[in-house]
């Protein structure tokens, strides 16, 4: 049985030196941010440092689940 009779189109030709590297600014968004809120934490020494600690940690486990791009589990199950 044939399936695929047309040729492929070659692959795009790269820069010489390979692909230039960006970083992934979604996630650098949530590291900075959580950079700001710990250091305030840590500036403050009433009870709204907890809170901001607990606001850091936050923001670090959002920018983790950002960086990592697979986390559903078996929500992506299917029968």
């Amino acid at each position: 049985m044939l399936i695929h009779d047309r040729d492929r189109e070659p692959p795009a030709q790269e820069p010489p030196g390979g692909a230039a590297w960006e970083p992934n600014w979604r996630v650098w968004r949530w590291v900075l941010a959580a950079a700001i809120v710990v250091f305030a934490a840590a500036s403050t020494t009433s009870g709204a440092s907890t809170l901001l600690f607990l606001t850091g940690f936050g923001l670090c486990c959002r920018s983790v689940s950002e960086a990592v791009p697979y986390g559903d589990g078996l929500r992506e199950w299917r029968q």
